[in-house]
This record gives C-alpha cells, sequence and structure tokens, in this order.
C-alpha cells in the first residue's frame, strides 16, 4: 500500500469498528451478537481470551502506520500466493478480517494448539530464522494464524461480503490524502 495521510481518524476507526461488527457472528452466552471493539495500539492483533462466551465484548487493536510496514507486505504476498482473490483487496481490509479470523476461530484452534504451545513455537521461530520473509511464512503457517486467515478467505468467498469489503474500502480511503 503506497503510504497515505489519514484525515479523518476518528472517521476510520469507527468504519473499521462497523465493519467488523458486520462481519462477526460470535454469540455471547445469551445468544446476543458480541461486540467487537477496537483501540488503537502498536499493531494489528486480536485479545484472544480463554472463554469468549462470557463476554458480551471482544477487543481489536489497529495500527495504520503498520498497513506501510515490510511486515504488511510479506504478509500480503504470502496470502495472495495462496489465495489469488485476495489480490482485489486492502491490506486493511485482510487484515480486519484476519485479526476477527482469530476470535471467530479461537474456540476450535484453543484446545489443539493452546496459548503456551503458541509461546514454545513462537519461540522456536525466533531463534531458527534470521531473516524477516522465512520468519515470518513460519509464523503464518502456526495453527491460529493459518486459521484466522483462512476465515477471512471464507468471508471474503461469499459475493455479498464482498461487496460489503468494497464499500468498506471505499469509505476507508475516502478518508485519506497520499503523503
Amino acid at each position: 500500500m503506497k503510504e497515505m495521510k489519514c484525515v479523518h481518524t476518528r472517521r476510520v476507526a469507527n468504519l473499521m469498528k462497523a465493519f467488523l461488527n458486520d462481519a462477526c457472528d460470535l454469540l455471547t452466552a445469551d445468544g446476543e451478537v458480541v461486540e467487537i471493539m477496537l483501540h488503537k495500539c502498536e499493531c494489528f492483533q486480536a485479545d484472544i481470551v480463554e472463554n469468549q462466551s462470557e463476554y458480551d465484548e471482544l477487543d481489536i487493536y489497529y495500527n495504520l502506520d503498520e498497513l506501510f510496514a515490510e511486515s504488511s507486505k510479506i504478509f500480503r504476498a504470502y496470502w495472495v500466493e495462496r489465495c489469488p482473490m485476495l489480490k482485489g483487496f486492502s491490506d486493511v481490509t485482510i487484515s480486519l478480517l484476519h485479526e476477527l479470523g482469530h476470535l471467530e476461530t479461537n474456540d476450535e484452534i484453543r484446545p489443539d494448539f493452546p496459548v503456551a504451545m503458541r509461546e514454545i513455537a513462537l519461540m522456536g521461530i525466533e531463534e531458527r530464522f534470521d531473516n524477516d520473509v522465512d520468519r515470518n511464512r513460519m509464523y503464518f503457517a502456526l495453527p491460529d494464524e493459518k486459521a484466522a486467515t483462512e476465515w477471512a478467505i471464507k468471508w471474503l468467498s461469499d459475493a455479498e461480503n464482498r461487496k460489503k469489503a468494497k464499500t468498506f474500502e471505499k469509505k476507508f480511503f475516502a478518508c485519506f490524502e497520499r503523503a
């Protein structure tokens, strides 16, 4: 993504939050749709909790500067190679859906890949690989990372969802100017 300057930060945050909440189909213990809360942070990430059904809201964090980082380019290249359809969507759309995918797949992934196992795998990746491309490729192949992106791909495979994503992107990028 070419570097751009956000001129409507509050509007961008509201658009991302609305997009995530529209895409989310998680339910609380009472059968209500979980609300996704969005927070500015140093990176894109989902706040994984042990038992999501106990929560009325879940958190996703974002950093728009990360969209221009080298790791974003590596992430995009890795997944577009596996699913060429993603080429038609922006990094922010893929990143947001990927983070939502963590929440959407958490209950299925954690029994076989608990957080402690993930931490051990992350340490192994850091120790074994000294370049960003190989390190990131191994990271993207972790079971929870793969499941999150595959959830995003599945969501985007629906024609109605692709329209929602394109509508979001149009509104999102209207809030930016070329840097």
